[in-house]
This record gives C-alpha cells, structure tokens and sequence, in this order.
C-alpha cells in the first residue's frame, strides 16, 4: 500500500480533487491531513492539478508512505517500497 499524506489547506486542495476525480482512495480530512491511498502506485501531474511550481514541491510536506520514483517538474510517482 502507497499512501501521501496531505496537509489539509486549501493551497493542497486540487491534489485532493485529483485523486478523488481518478477514483483514488482518499479519506480524511483528520487531524489536519487526508490520506490518499493506492495498491502499488500514485501518479500526480502538476499540470493536470493546475499547481503553480512552488506548491507542487512542497506537496509531500505532509508525508508518505512508499518511495519517490519520480518526483520532477511535472510528474509526481509514489511506488511500494
């Protein structure tokens, strides 16, 4: 199991909705983050999010659980460790 934890602000909100709107597991919001889970992959695109650069790199401030396969400008993957 993959999961990033997600700081629960409003700057961190179209990453929520994107993986909501793929139909990735997300549950939360609790103690300040959601928890967005997946079997053996999480896949993010920056561009599809609409994330300016400067939040996208801070995106995983809040955690996670797996490795970072790719972590660049534009694309985000979290794979089972």
């Amino acid at each position: 199991m993959v999961k990033v934890y997600v700081l629960d602000v409003p700057e961190f909100r179209p990453i929520i909705e994107g993986a909501r709107r793929a139909h990735i597991g997300v549950s939360g919001p609790a103690r300040g983050y959601y928890v967005i889970a997946g079997e053996r992959e999480l896949m993010f695109s920056r561009k599809a999010l609409g994330l300016k650069p400067a939040v996208w790199y801070s995106s995983l401030s809040g955690g996670l659980e797996g490795r970072i396969a790719q972590f660049d400008r534009d694309t985000l993957r979290i794979v089972e460790p």
